[in-house]
């Protein structure tokens, strides 16, 4: 048995395959889920020890997601790392620290999202609990080039305090011409209080895109 806090199963479909998360940094991986006989897949690997230095150890960790391009597992954890390893539980890598927390937490509370309709980009949603006033949207590449970097940035003004951070989602406008629009929930930057809808409009360079807060 293990404990879940915020991390809901991943059903990737292609290859019939759950993943989920638990609260001590571990991903779990079961295979023949609807098309043959369930069991047990990879040994549980515990994505968050390698940054143990940085506060990262067991840490919570959000909902994993796999990307179908290159077959890579994402997942964020509540210090404020991405990692990613391979479906055979194998070849792990993580970013750098997003949040700069000292305790753990809120960090990354929700699945990344990937998106294909672009150049292939992992977003992670941090609630940055150091500078109390912004959380970002950070953007990867979904190969193997996170390893100790930030990735692409957006500022979201905003103390959310202890209101979690979830991920967006894009229009239909950027799934079919890779521009249009990243909308995401956050709160107003004068109250910090009134939930606020803000528009990210996409472009060649994410930490260039505009912002709006509706």
């Amino acid at each position: 048995t293990f404990s879940l806090h915020q991390s809901p199963p991943f059903y990737d479909y292609a290859n019939d395959r759950m993943y989920v998360g638990d609260d001590g940094g571990n991903i779990h991986q079961y295979t023949g889920v609807f098309s043959g006989t369930p069991a047990v897949g990879f040994a549980v690997v515990n994505v968050t020890t390698s940054d143990g230095t940085k506060n990262g150890t067991n840490a919570a960790l959000s909902g994993p997601v796999v990307d179908p391009s290159s077959g890579l597992i994402f997942v964020g954890d509540h210090y404020g790392y991405l990692h990613s390893l391979t479906s055979a539980g194998g070849t792990l890598h993580t970013s750098n620290l997003l949040d700069n927390v000292t305790g753990g937490g809120p960090g990354i509370n929700d699945a990344p999202l990937i998106d294909v309709a672009g150049t292939a980009e992992a977003y992670v949603f941090v609630q940055n609990t150091f500078n109390q006033s912004t959380s970002f949207i950070n953007q990867f590449p979904t190969g193997t080039t996170i390893n100790g970097t930030f990735g692409n940035s957006v500022a979201i003004p905003g103390d959310s305090g202890t209101q979690l951070y979830y991920a967006g989602t894009f229009d239909n406008l950027h799934t079919s011409t890779s521009n249009g629009n990243l909308y995401v929930c956050g709160v107003d930057s004068t109250t910090n209080t009134n939930p606020t809808l803000y528009q990210i409009h996409m472009n060649s360079t994410f930490g260039n895109s505009g912002v709006t807060a509706y």
